[in-house]
C-alpha cells in the first residue's frame, strides 16, 4: 500500500525513518541507564501508531503523528548525544546550521511525496458527495491507488445497479491487490461476470476468509 500511493521512495524513506527511530531510542536508553517516563511516553505512543498503520496505512493523520513523534525521539537521542560527547561552541553552531537547512529540504521534500495522496484523497471525497461514479472510477485507477477507495467505488456502484462498471473496479482491484476480498465478492455477486469468473471468485474468498459463513451459502446459477 506504501509503495503504491506514495511511491517505493515513500516506502523507502517510511522503513529507513521507522528503523532510525528504533535505533536512537534503544541507543539514548542504553545511553541514559535508567527510566525515562517522557522519552518513554513519547516511544510508547509512536509505537500505538505504528500498530494502526500495520492495519490501515494509509492515514494521513496517522503519519503526520508518526513523523512528530519520531523526530520527537531523534531530536531527543541527538540532543543527548552531543551533550555527552560536550560539544564545543563551534560544534554546537555547525549542528545547528545543519538543522536549520535541513528543515526546508524536509519540509519540502514531505509536500512533494504528500501532495499526490492529498489530491487523491479530494476528489476521492468529491465523487462520493457528488454521486459522480466516473470520477469515482477515474480516481480509483489514477496513482495514487488504494484498496480501500477501490472497495467502496465498487460497492457504491454496485449498489446503482452499475453493473458494468462496477465489475471493472472489481477487476482492477484484485489486479491491484490479489488478496483482496471485497474485489472478489463484488465480482461473484456480479450477474454481467462470467460463470467461471464468479465462482473463482467465490473460492478464492473462501480461501482467503475460510471461516466466512456467508459465502458458502451463496449460489451462482449457471447459465444455460
Amino acid at each position: 500500500d506504501y509503495a503504491a500511493f506514495g511511491g517505493i521512495v515513500l516506502l523507502i524513506l517510511h522503513g529507513f525513518l521507522i528503523v532510525l527511530t528504533v535505533f536512537i531510542f534503544i541507543r539514548l536508553q542504553l545511553k541514559l541507564k535508567q527510566f525515562n517516563e517522557n522519552i518513554t511516553s513519547i516511544f510508547a505512543a509512536w509505537c500505538a501508531i505504528q500498530s494502526t498503520l500495520f492495519i490501515s496505512p494509509i492515514s494521513l493523520s496517522a503519519l503526520f503523528w508518526s513523523n512528530i513523534f519520531s523526530g520527537a525521539i531523534i531530536g531527543i537521542g541527538l540532543r543527548t548525544f552531543n551533550l555527552e560527547h560536550d560539544l564545543d561552541y563551534l560544534g554546537e553552531k555547525s549542528f545547528n546550521k545543519l538543522r536549520t537547512t535541513m528543515m526546508p529540504i524536509s519540509a519540502i521534500l514531505a509536500l512533494f511525496l504528500m501532495l499526490p495522496l492529498i489530491n487523491s484523497d479530494r476528489l476521492y471525497l468529491k465523487s462520493l458527495n457528488t454521486s459522480d461514479g466516473n470520477l469515482g472510477i477515474k480516481v480509483v485507477n489514477d496513482f495514487p491507488r488504494s484498496t480501500q477507495k477501490y472497495a467502496t467505488v465498487g460497492t457504491l456502484l454496485h449498489e446503482s445497479a452499475q453493473y458494468k462498471y462496477s465489475l471493472e473496479v472489481a477487476r482492477k482491484s484484485v489486479e491491484f491487490n490479489s488478496k483482496t476480498v471485497t474485489g472478489y465478492a463484488l465480482i461473484m455477486v456480479n450477474p454481467l461476470a462470467l460463470y467461471q469468473e464468479r465462482t473463482n471468485a467465490k473460492n478464492v474468498i473462501l480461501t482467503l476468509d475460510p471461516f466466512n459463513k456467508e459465502v458458502p451459502k451463496y449460489q451462482i446459477v449457471q447459465p444455460n
